[in-house]
């Protein structure tokens, strides 16, 4: 996963960010710690890596993609949010053009991955819809009690705070993909990023217990993100000494 997104983050911005991510990625504690625990993000992460590098050629592998995302959802359910941020895109372009290449569609092979998750727990427990509902069962078993909407707020803001440096330079790492028109890119840190945290904040309403790794991916995304800043202030800087030389 960390391979395949140095090479994404190269091919979206320059050799320096790749660097970055890499050495990043290589360092962030809630990356090992999930790798650790053997959980499905490493995996899913991976899936999400590929899917990226064969969507940004000039001749995209939507098929192909589709798949990576059909193993993604199946180690972690935020690919949905991935899936659902590529279909208004496509929606849009259908709708206002310019119209997207009929490939496109084939990115919704992922949603076999809802029929694949069914056929999991209904040979395992008779009921195929048991991964609908199995967090709350564990809040039932925790007493009934979870995280507030206002707990998970704070959390999510305490993720912010911990690391506001490499928040900042993702915010701008993500507003020059924008401004590049690096549409696939950009797309993803949003989804993994900002709307993972909202996905957190409607599970707390939902009075499912929230815990801390279920934010994981936001350190993902603040971390490409950064990378891409970082990328372009090295890239300025070595502009600027050739100049002078």
């Amino acid at each position: 996963g960390i391979v395949l997104a140095g090479e994404l983050v190269r091919r979206v911005a320059n050799l320096a960010a790749a660097a970055f991510a890499v050495v990043a990625l290589i360092g962030l504690f809630s990356f090992q710690a999930e790798v650790s625990w053997s959980y499905g993000l490493p995996w899913a992460f991976a899936c999400w890596m590929a899917a990226g590098l064969l969507l940004v050629r000039p001749r995209p592998r939507f098929g192909s993609a589709g798949l990576m995302m059909l193993v993604g959802s199946l180690a972690r359910p935020e690919t949905f949010i991935l899936v659902g941020v590529a279909t208004l895109i496509v929606a849009w372009m259908a709708v206002r053009g310019p119209r997207p290449p009929i490939g496109a569609w084939w990115l919704m092979t992922v949603l076999l991955g809802v029929v694949g998750m069914c056929a999991h727990d209904l040979l395992l427990t008779g009921d195929p819809l048991w991964w609908t509902r199995v967090a709350s069962h564990a809040v039932a078993l925790n007493g009934g009690r979870a995280r507030s909407l206002a707990g998970v707020g704070f959390m999510s803001v305490q993720l912010l705070w911990s690391v506001l440096p490499l928040t900042i330079a993702a915010c701008l790492g993500g507003l020059h993909l924008l401004r590049s028109r690096s549409w696939v890119a950009a797309a993803g840190l949003i989804a993994i990023g900002p709307l993972v945290m909202v996905f957190t904040w409607i599970l707390a309403i939902g009075r499912i217990n929230v815990l801390t790794h279920y934010l994981h991916p936001v350190y993902l995304a603040i971390v490409l993100g950064a990378s891409v800043a970082v990328g372009l202030f090295v890239e300025a800087g070595i502009r600027g000494f050739a100049g002078r030389l």
